[in-house]
């Protein structure tokens, strides 16, 4: 039951306009739709019409392809977290730095934020988003997520420590060097240290790139991470009822003789923050930054292949809708700089998906 359709336009005028025989013959079967159902690649759901097969209520997708129930009406949910938060800053552990501040200036359009050990990063209007430690690990070191409210901050404190976590404060030391006003840390079921802040600081100077038109932040934060885990629904269970996010979807695709499935969460607009797939490897897979430009995920690939770079082709994926290149970086996990990133918001659907990109992103 699948169908390729010219666009959201198309879809919509089809559905609402025809019987379902004459869609039939398109080999898009209307009647056999469900309230609930979804269009794969779109935020679209269907409901009865007493006068018409079915109804589509939204759909933000360009050629939309129907492929039958996903999930029941039931299982759709309103977007409200608990907490709203944001990924605010990454701290990396990495052996060559000079290289790593290199290629984030040279090849992606990042600005050095000072010239503090250790050198810091910054890809918006605050003092740094990304702090590059000298380490031998090359892999991920803390994640800090910014809470604006001070109150929600200290609630969270106490449901960690209800459930027998944990916590630890942030130094004034830690607090200066991190550049915000309060904040505590602790450890998730794979040991990764997140750290939960309030007040991280604004630069004195505005954001200064010549390769770069702006990143996508503000109450969406520095981006997302994606993260190998132990245990994935431990971890999903941890991330939803101890700090607040809920799963946007998830994507399972083969891999081997087995499956790999990746959870995508969100704690903002952004469609996620964090990823996380029992998968080989490093802590971080990888980091994603969503420029303001299509113009500059095209640029920065280009210069990324001619520095010699091992990257992957333009893609989109299925479900953020991302249009993105991943780049491998000087530690050796991977950077995703993308673009035009789908958001959370009114009523969400949890849906499934059975490809990680709609085209491209195959590496080179």
């Amino acid at each position: 039951m699948s169908g390729r359709l010219g666009g959201v336009r198309d879809l919509i005028e089809a559905v609402l306009s025809e019987p379902a025989d004459a869609l039939a013959t398109n080999g898009i079967r209307a009647a056999a739709l469900a309230p609930g159902d979804q269009i794969r690649g779109c935020n679209a759901v269907a409901r009865q019409n007493p006068a018409l097969p079915v109804e589509v209520l939204r759909c933000e997708d360009r050629g939309a392809e129907l492929i039958g129930p996903i999930l029941p009406d039931s299982c759709r949910v309103a977007v409200k977290n608990d907490m709203d938060s944001s990924l605010a800053y990454c701290g990396f552990g990495v052996s060559d730095v000079e290289a790593w501040t290199s290629f984030a200036v040279d090849q992606l359009g990042l600005m050095r934020a000072g010239q503090g050990d250790p050198p810091h990063l910054r890809i918006d209007d605050r003092s740094w988003r990304i702090a590059l430690h000298h380490s031998p690990k090359d892999d991920l070191l803390y994640a800090g997520f910014e809470i604006e409210d001070e109150e929600q901050l200290e609630k969270l404190r106490v449901k960690l420590l209800g459930s027998a976590i944990e916590v630890f404060d942030l130094s004034q030391t830690d607090c200066d060097q991190r550049k915000v006003q309060h904040g505590f840390h602790f450890a998730d079921p794979n040991s990764v240290r997140l750290e939960f802040v309030t007040g991280h600081a604004k630069a004195d100077t505005p954001f200064q790139s010549d390769k770069s038109r702006g990143f996508v932040t503000g109450d969406q934060g520095l981006g997302h991470i994606v993260l190998a885990v132990a245990d994935l629904e431990q971890t999903i269970s941890f991330y939803e009822q101890q700090l607040g996010m809920r799963v946007s979807d998830y994507i399972t695709v083969p891999m081997g003789d087995a499956k790999l499935r990746i959870a995508f969460l969100h704690c903002n607009p952004r469609h996620h923050s964090v990823a996380f797939a029992v998968m080989p490897g490093k802590r971080l897979n990888h980091l994603m930054i969503e420029a303001r430009a299509v113009d500059d995920v095209i640029l920065s690939h280009r210069r990324c292949v001619d520095a010699g770079l091992k990257t992957g082709e333009i893609g989109r994926h299925p479900n953020d809708l991302m249009l993105s290149y991943y780049v491998t970086t000087p530690a050796g996990f991977d950077l995703e700089f993308g673009w035009g990133g789908r958001m959370i918001e009114g009523d969400w659907t949890v849906a499934e998906y059975d490809q990680i990109s709609l085209w491209g992103h195959q590496k080179t």
